[in-house]
């Protein structure tokens, strides 16, 4: 998180918490929070996958199949009141073009997701690309 933190423009200022359901509360004001859930991408359907690999050849379904795992959680992170829920899925290594694929494909059909922003941080690249 301290790296995203570090490389995300967008992380507004503010105490960060770690917790449970969501992994984070980014405290913005006494009384306001987002939360933060920050997941590894899913392994390619591959016989034997790399963990936190984002394939280019996958790279569109292992972001979908890795958003779907994590939409079933929402109920419980909105019981709490956050401003905001943010989904942060991470990358330890990224195939060349496989975010841009995402955002390419992201672009011709609407990002279905309750979360209210949906990150790619691509650990190796100290890349953060916002999808929504």
């Amino acid at each position: 998180m301290r790296y995203f933190r570090k490389y995300c423009r967008e992380f507004p200022a503010g105490r960060l918490r770690k917790g449970e359901s969501p992994d984070f509360k980014l405290w913005v004001s006494p009384r306001k929070f987002i939360g933060i859930e920050v997941t590894q991408v899913h392994p390619p359907p591959l016989p034997d996958p790399v963990p936190g690999f984002l394939d280019y050849r996958f790279a569109t379904a292992q972001f979908r199949s890795t958003l779907s795992a994590k939409e079933d959680k929402l109920n419980i992170y909105r019981k709490q009141k956050p401003e905001q829920i943010w989904l942060l899925i991470f990358a330890d290594y990224t195939e060349t073009d496989a975010i841009e694929k995402i955002l390419h494909e992201a672009g011709q059909e609407p990002l279905r997701t309750g979360y209210n922003r949906v990150f790619i941080f691509d650990v190796d690249q100290h890349r953060v690309v916002s999808i929504k």
